[in-house]
């Protein structure tokens, strides 16, 4: 199965609106330990997408519009041609181009492609993508400026110019945190972990414009094919309608729909209810249908289960999912999901 964050944002929850108006002379790729460095106008985020192999980043200042997608390759042991290859066979059949418009060329450090794109009369707007690979990642850069701008060119110019990647500077790693963990949801709210011996805390996942929630992530420090990601979307008084029992089955139900779809039978497992120490709420279990009898593959799992929690408060309750991946239910690492999950406590 997928990373499970990519399954959290096909759900299609909806975000607050990005309030940084800074200008943004870099973009930073999560996870990859490089930055893209662009020469633009003051920009401001619209939109921002981290998963754990892919990044997509959007921002404009005006009519002045940036994009970039990071992906992993779609054809191994590929170079900058193979990926403006792939990327514009899909990209040219919009049909709103002008495809007398297209002007193809490329550097060592890209491949660009400018074209127009009209919209009856009155509309048109200048359109560059630039496409690379990089450490292993697949890049697509596209800026768009509506034609009525007289320094266009100008802006492009300086654009290509100034279009490059560059390292971070990036501190030596902290040690993996074990043990006792403290999980920090807000200022005032916080949930106490009790890591499993042989696993550890991964990096969080920082909440963005369309997955607004932080998520904590968990995998076996020897290198085994697992992994625990706990998201926490709210808290409620005890009690509340949106905590019952029949609203935790609707949820899990539409939380899964992603799950379902790779399994054998494509419908909803049967749905558990469970009572833990700290905890209440129900669960679900999946097989994907399309990883059975093969090799592990490291992060594609053969097994999930899917948690609906509530973790009880002094006065409220805390709403969240789980989500706990490995290849075989009867593993020590599936135990040790459920130690872990059992472990959940509000911090005092």
């Amino acid at each position: 199965m997928n990373h499970p964050l990519r399954l959290l944002l096909c759900a299609g929850l909806c975000a607050l609106p990005l309030v940084s108006s800074a200008k943004v002379d870099s973009i930073s790729i999560p996870n990859q330990g490089w930055k893209i460095v662009v020469d633009a106008p003051p920009l401001t985020p619209v939109s921002e997408n981290s998963l754990s192999d892919s990044y997509s980043y959007a921002a404009n200042s005006g009519n002045f519009n940036l994009s970039l997608f990071v992906e992993p390759p779609q054809v191994p042991h590929a170079g900058n041609k193979e990926c403006y290859e792939f990327y514009w066979g899909k990209g040219r059949r919009n049909p709103m181009i002008n495809q007398d418009s297209v002007m193809v060329s490329h550097t060592p450090a890209f491949y660009r492609v400018e074209y127009t794109i009209e919209a009856g009369k009155n509309f048109s707007q200048r359109n560059v993508n630039y496409f690379f690979v990089y450490q292993e990642r697949w890049v697509d850069v596209h800026i768009s400026l509506v034609e009525s701008a007289q320094s266009s060119d100008a802006l492009f110019e300086a654009f290509d110019r100034g279009l490059k990647v560059e390292q971070e500077q990036v501190a030596a790693p902290a040690p993996p945190a074990t043990g006792v963990q403290i999980l920090q949801l807000s200022q005032t709210d916080a949930l106490r972990v009790t890591i499993p011996p042989r696993w550890q805390m991964g990096p969080i996942v920082k909440p963005t414009k369309t997955f607004p929630f932080k998520t904590f992530t968990f995998k076996p420090a020897d290198g085994r094919n697992a992994s625990c990601w706990v998201t926490l979307y709210a808290k409620f008084k005890p009690g509340a309608p949106t905590t019952t029992p029949p609203q935790l089955r609707e949820m899990i139900t539409q939380e899964t729909a992603p799950e379902i779809a790779m399994t054998a039978e494509k419908k909803m497992p049967a749905i558990h209810d469970f009572t833990f120490p700290h905890s209440r709420g129900v669960s679900a279990s999946f097989i994907d249908a399309n990883l059975v009898g093969k090799s592990p593959v490291p992060d594609d799992f053969k097994f999930m289960t899917c948690y609906v929690i509530c973790i009880q408060g002094a006065n409220c309750e805390y709403l969240g999912k789980i989500t706990a991946s490995c290849d075989d239910p009867s593993s020590s690492e599936a135990r040790e999901q459920v130690t872990l999950i059992q472990s959940l406590v509000e911090a005092k």
